[in-house]
């Protein structure tokens, strides 16, 4: 596969095209988020488009983006095929990561100490009790080893060891 020379562009919202093929798909919850974090803090995040303006990667990002009212956004362009466009796409949806429920569980207690919990609720996006139920895994000796098992197991959802309440990590 090539390499190819990005740039760096802002392009109108009404000329980019969702590709065909984009497996990845998000719930209506974190489009919510997404919308509300780009209307309140900006485009953040270029999208990834191809020389005829086709999305390879961001198409929810485009269309929260969209749905919010704005006209322009930035882009990353590449001339590129198709076949490298689908690698392009799979690749960027598989490399975002996912969060290590200790060190978020920590991160949200000690943003608690910046702001009082409806605040913080307000600027995350979720709800204070699964804010809190984060924070009180830190208070479970037992939680550390049995919590690595069960995300193993399903990176989405993550099981107390103590209580066997789900939540989403």
């Amino acid at each position: 596969m090539a390499k190819h020379e990005p740039k760096m562009i802002i392009v109108p919202i009404k000329d980019c095209v969702p590709n065909k093929w984009n497996p990845n798909k998000m719930s209506d919850h974190d489009f919510k988020a997404l919308k509300n974090e780009i209307a309140t803090q900006g485009f953040l995040h270029p999208i990834l488009i191809n020389q005829d303006n086709v999305i390879i990667d961001g198409y929810h990002r485009w269309l929260a983006a969209k749905e919010i009212g704005m006209t322009d956004i930035h882009a990353i362009t590449i001339q590129t095929t198709e076949a490298v466009m689908k690698i392009l796409t799979r690749n960027g949806n598989l490399i975002k990561g996912e969060m290590d429920p200790l060190l978020y569980a920590k991160m949200l207690k000690e943003l608690l100490s910046e702001y009082d919990m409806e605040q913080l609720s307000a600027y995350i996006y979720t709800d204070p009790i699964e804010i809190q139920s984060h924070i009180d895994l830190l208070d479970l000796p037992e939680f550390k080893e049995d919590m690595m098992e069960n995300v193993k197991a399903d990176p989405e959802i993550a099981k107390c060891p103590k209580c066997g309440h789900e939540f989403e990590v």
